[in-house]
């Protein structure tokens, strides 16, 4: 598990929610421990281009989750994600040259993993210049559908050299970890790993919507997965993890164009978990509906009745009544009229009231 901490957001925020961000890092962290794997504490610099930018910083956050797991074997240092830029190796090396000793006086032998420059894909200028520490390796990043033969080819140069390298990023889509989903380079690249013995770790464990997710968009799962939540790339990558050979997975579908596939339906992609829940219980929201309507109705019919007269009487008639003829029969009578009221007939009588 690799568990990406940003000190762009981190050194935002007040020193109360700083606590609240590291109390967070350290439950994923123990949560790993609890579950007997191993888990990359990364420092993920990523707009400072160079880490030497926030080489203070770095020391205070790395002596604290030093000292917390100084006895651990699991945790692994990730000193700095993906310099870039101008950054140079010199500039790298110079930094981890402070950052190591800070660990290791309080952890003498834990792994620490250093970062290359132009985005983790400079292996060489490290082969050619490396750090004078045991236990310490270096980080290759790809995305199958941008990175392929050229990087692949840097990777099988410097093991030959010796540098031992960790891939601690890695993603099935295109560099921006979206887009078109390259599964022909996505086989060859861990069919090189398997071969090598290279450890890797996958971007990302997310439901994000996006090619490199791991767990679908309307997942909620906060604990157990499963594998209705994963994504069709997450259980290719699930598959992937628990040894079968990359050839041998089915692969995820994908368009002419080499945009993943979605199996879920269209109108899915606009709702979350919580609406699909919903949408499930339909026939419990139908008959409540239906019940709503019929108090609603018995209600206003007893409204009507009881604030309702059946018959006008004189004393709600606002003008002093005229006087009608009503003929009919063998004589005539005269009535009070009633303003604004309709002509009645009846079957033999005929009733003319004046407006």
């Amino acid at each position: 598990m690799r568990l990406a901490f940003y000190p762009e957001s981190y050194l935002e925020l007040k020193e109360a929610e700083r606590e609240k961000l590291m109390s967070t890092l350290m439950r994923g962290i123990d949560a790993c421990i609890a579950a007997d794997q191993y888990v990359i504490v990364d420092w993920h610099i990523l707009n400072e281009q160079n880490p030497l930018a926030v080489e203070d910083e770095a020391l205070a956050f790395f002596s604290t989750v030093a000292q917390a797991y100084a006895d651990s074997p699991n945790v692994l240092y990730e000193i700095c994600n993906e310099p870039n830029g101008e950054t140079t190796w010199s500039d790298i090396r110079f930094y981890a040259e402070h950052v190591i000793p800070c660990i290791r006086e309080l952890s003498p032998h834990a792994v620490v993993l250093v970062g290359t420059p132009n985005f983790d894909r400079e292996l060489m200028s490290a082969t050619r210049n490396p750090l004078d520490f045991d236990n310490v390796m270096y980080s290759l990043h790809f995305y199958v559908s941008t990175h392929k033969a050229d990087l692949r080819s840097e990777l099988v140069d410097a093991l030959s050299e010796g540098l031992p390298i960790f891939v601690t990023e890695c993603g099935l889509s295109g560099a921006a970890g979206d887009g078109e989903l390259d599964m022909d380079s996505a086989v060859e690249w861990f069919e090189l790993l398997r071969s090598h013995n290279v450890s890797f770790t996958v971007w990302s464990l997310s439901n994000k919507r996006e090619t490199s997710a791991l767990m679908r968009a309307t997942s909620e799962a906060t604990t157990r997965l499963s594998d209705e939540d994963l994504s069709p790339v997450g259980l290719w990558v699930k598959d992937l993890i628990k040894g079968k050979d990359p050839a041998s997975i089915k692969l995820p579908k994908v368009d002419s164009n080499g945009m993943l596939l979605n199996d879920e339906p269209i109108w899915m992609e606009w709702l979350n978990g919580r609406d699909i829940r919903s949408a499930g219980a339909w026939r419990a929201y139908a008959l409540g509906s239906i019940a709503f309507l019929v108090v609603l109705l018995g209600l206003s019919r007893l409204y009507r009745r009881l604030t309702s007269k059946r018959y006008h009487t004189y004393d709600e008639i606002a003008e002093p009544p005229r006087m009608t003829r009503i003929v009919g029969g063998k004589g005539a009578a005269s009535l009070p009229a009633l303003s604004r009221l309709r002509l009645v007939r009846f079957s033999r009588w005929s009733i003319s009231f004046g407006a």
